[in-house]
């Protein structure tokens, strides 16, 4: 029955999420690939000799809306796992957990490098050439302020708001998220959970 393996494997591209991806069904995705080459050639011979035949024009028809329909499925399959994989990247950073990177394809791996090397020359262009990783806390947060514990002395700092703190090794603080973020990234800051 034409279309039912494209079926299966939209079932199975809605089991991807952030967390998880299966590993890529490289055997359904060619055994479509076969009913639409079987489904082409069979329109192909009916088109050049059932000329005129209500009833081979009717079969074509069909055949071309299951052809249709295996590769709608087909791409929405891999669109699912492209943006999950971008996901990863910047969940993850350029280096998979080995847990999921055996779970690609090559073709899907290839994509991933590739992707990972254009937002790594993007980042780089950003901030006057001087870079910036746009990766870093890309989620929203879940309160606006965050406890903090200094690593190293820092002496004063004035937050955007005006106020000066005078940050201390070993001290414990409860300020804006956006005040800290960078003096986390410069190592003069710790986050507290």
């Amino acid at each position: 029955m034409f279309g039912s393996k494209a079926l299966s494997l939209m079932k199975e591209s809605s089991r991807n999420t952030s967390d998880f991806l299966p590993p890529y069904n490289e055997q359904l995705v060619q055994e479509i690939l076969e009913e639409m080459s079987t489904l082409f050639d069979e329109n192909k011979r009916d088109a050049e000799f059932g000329e005129g035949n209500e009833d081979v024009m009717a079969c074509i028809q069909v055949r071309h809306a299951a052809l249709l329909w295996d590769k709608m499925c087909l791409l929405t399959y891999h669109h699912s796992r492209l943006q999950v994989i971008k996901e990863f990247r910047w969940q993850f950073g350029q280096d998979l957990p080995e847990s999921i990177a055996i779970n690609l394809s090559a073709e899907e791996r290839t994509w991933f490098n590739k992707y990972s090397a254009n937002l790594g020359l993007y980042m780089n262009r950003l901030n006057s050439g001087q870079g910036m990783d746009l990766t870093i806390g890309y989620k929203p947060p879940k309160s606006r302020f965050v406890k903090v514990r200094g690593v190293k002395d820092f002496g004063e700092h004035e937050l955007d708001d005006g106020t000066v703190v005078v940050l201390n090794q070993g001290s414990t603080y409860f300020l804006p998220r956006s005040d800290c973020e960078k003096l986390i990234q410069q190592g003069v800051l710790e986050q507290i959970d």
